[in-house]
């Protein structure tokens, strides 16, 4: 299951290179559909355990996207490329490029709520350690904005979800 590797590598794509729709094929449609419905159902649930089970369900539908890493060069931003790539570094992320951008714009939001529900077991199975105890009503909201991400994802690669007809 997931928990047993607590900090996996984000993948994003350069936020200048994100676009506002994306013109996917019926294949890639349909594992999109498929992995954003295991990722609100994910998002649905009591249990974590279970939970954390349709977010790997989630990433083992969408297929493996092939990326390389993003040239930095400039930062079309006010940020030097140096302190880019230094908070990079510290936050383990990746700016990728790739041929898949709806599959690693999913994959990010889906790792990322992944590595959020991790934070929450390790909570709950640890009360009396030093780990925060985390607020149910904090884990809620975002679990809501979790799932704002993914109708607003569903939304920008056209596709329709089972509970959003």
């Amino acid at each position: 299951m997931s928990e047993t590797n607590p900090t996996p590598h984000l993948d994003l794509l350069l936020p200048w290179d994100l676009l506002t729709e994306y013109s996917l094929n019926e294949g890639e449609k349909v594992k999109i559909t498929q992995a954003i419905n295991y990722f609100l159902s994910a998002l649905k649930q009591t249990s974590v355990e279970t939970a954390l089970t349709l977010t790997d369900e989630a990433l083992e539908t969408l297929e493996a996207v092939d990326n390389f890493p993003a040239k930095l060069s400039t930062t079309k931003a006010s940020l030097k490329t140096w302190e880019v790539e230094d908070y990079d570094r510290y936050f383990q992320v990746n700016h990728v490029q790739t041929e898949q951008p709806a599959f690693c714009l999913l994959k990010s939001v889906i790792v990322a709520s992944q590595q959020f529900l991790i934070l929450c077991l390790n909570s709950q199975n640890q009360p009396d350690s030093n780990f925060p105890k985390l607020d149910s009503n904090q884990i809620e909201q975002q679990k809501q904005g979790f799932i704002s991400y993914a109708h607003l994802l569903a939304r920008l690669f056209d596709v329709q979800l089972e509970d959003n007809p």
